[in-house]
């Protein structure tokens, strides 16, 4: 039997205690067409209310007095609270249960807690949007304010104007989340300490700096050295500035991602961005990425350029060993081939002494003993060459036992081509 169909049964049946507790159990709502008697039943409307919390607006007014009832009701549904009785919604721990079940319930709280800001502030930090429901006074409250946009920055927009205004507010506030430069006066949108302070804090809000500071192509620097995604919003006009992407890239080669396409093209820039940051070779065009000429010139700057330079060149000897010798991690990526190539990681060891070539050889590599030890004496040789600092172009070494004939001599693998690849690299 449904809802209507107890209202529609006899009155007989809608004062039976033991038919409406089933009822109840299988229809909470049902509750609304029982007996005035049986709504006062705390048994009756805790079945109810533990079914479906908003029930209790079917109860009789003790029962919405009663704390238990109450409790249980928010638990299930936190919209109950509006049925509650006025002081129950003046009850920290209810409003609080019932919030943690929907925080937007925090609105059905009495007046004297949303005004309260020893309660307001908890609140807010769950919610941030709780402060729509407090009082004028604690939106204008700083403290309160900067606790819920803690928790969703966006609850700024329902923040009164005078506040907004507010450059110590503002600044605090951007500290905390760069975002919150969305919500500031225009005023505050041109002013370069505020505008810098949210971009140091998240660089992407450059967006919503003025159309002025987003051409000025100091200030633009400025904020680069802070965050390099600030570049993301600059002028159009700024992308293809040469002298200023120029300067960009030196300050942070990342910023290459953010040049015109023209720009991007240009050996010169790109190649001042590696040498800052080898990673900025993925925002280089695939056309210089897979020049071999030009791509040796980024890794002899920085190593680690190697990561996006074309599948076929991170193959190449020649670049891969110039990549080695300038950072010894960069190793890593070169192709499986080469790391499985045991001539070009003892040229690897002899050359690049800040090179790892056995943590990224081949696992079969690393299991072979005879190797391993060979590979110990060639980087002890480099070594010892290093020390000394007595080289000539034919790598006979004054007082050091390592030359091209004598690691050619000591191990198989070595061989004459292996000599000519390690001495161009050296030289």
């Amino acid at each position: 039997m449904d809802a209507e169909q107890l209202w529609s049964s006899p009155r007989n049946r809608r004062c039976d205690r033991d038919f409406v507790l089933e009822e109840v159990r299988r229809t909470p709502w049902s509750l609304s067409f029982s007996d005035g008697a049986l709504r006062d039943d705390k048994e009756v409307v805790l079945i109810a209310v533990s079914g479906k919390g908003t029930a209790l607006q079917f109860a009789s007014e003790d029962l919405r007095r009663d704390r238990e009832v109450v409790l249980a009701a928010v638990r299930k549904d936190g919209w109950a609270l509006q049925f509650a009785s006025d002081a129950l919604r003046q009850d920290p721990e209810v409003v609080m249960a019932a919030m943690g079940q929907k925080r937007c319930s925090f609105k059905f709280a009495a007046e004297e807690l949303r005004q309260d800001p020893q309660f307001v502030l908890p609140v807010v930090q769950q919610d941030g949007w709780a402060l729509k429901f407090s009082t004028d006074e604690l939106r204008h409250n700083p403290e309160v304010v900067l606790a819920a946009m803690g928790q969703d920055v966006e609850c700024l927009s329902i923040v009164p104007s005078a506040l907004r205004c507010n450059r110590d507010f503002i600044m605090a506030a951007t500290s905390r989340d760069g975002n919150a430069l969305q919500f500031s006066a225009i005023c505050l949108k041109n002013d370069r300490e505020v505008v810098l302070t949210a971009v140091g804090q998240y660089g992407p809000a450059m967006r919503f700096a003025s159309a002025e500071l987003q051409a000025d192509a100091e200030f633009l620097l400025a904020a680069l050295r802070l965050d390099v995604r600030s570049l993301e919003f600059i002028a159009t006009e700024l992308r293809h500035d040469r002298g200023l992407i120029f300067q960009a890239v030196c300050i942070n080669g990342c910023a290459l991602e953010f040049a015109s396409s023209h720009l991007q093209h240009d050996p010169e820039v790109v190649l001042a961005a590696v040498g800052e940051r080898g990673c900025a070779l993925q925002f280089a065009p695939l056309q210089l990425r897979e020049d071999a000429y030009f791509v040796l010139q980024a890794v002899y700057r920085n190593g680690s350029a190697l990561e996006f330079a074309s599948k076929e060149l991170q193959a190449d000897r020649q670049i891969v060993l110039a990549a080695t010798c300038q950072d010894g991690d960069a190793l890593r990526f070169a192709s499986s081939e080469l790391r499985s190539d045991r001539e070009f990681l003892i040229a690897v060891a002899a050359l690049a002494s800040s090179a790892r070539p056995l943590q990224w050889a081949a696992e079969e590599l690393r299991s072979d003993e005879a190797f391993m030890n060979f590979m110990d004496a060639t980087v002890l040789q480099a070594e010892t060459l290093k020390n000394h600092c007595m080289v000539d172009r034919g790598f006979a070494v004054s007082g050091s036992a390592i030359s091209m004939s004598g690691l050619s001599g000591t191990h198989p693998d070595m061989n004459s081509s292996t000599a000519t690849m390690m001495l161009g690299a050296y030289a």
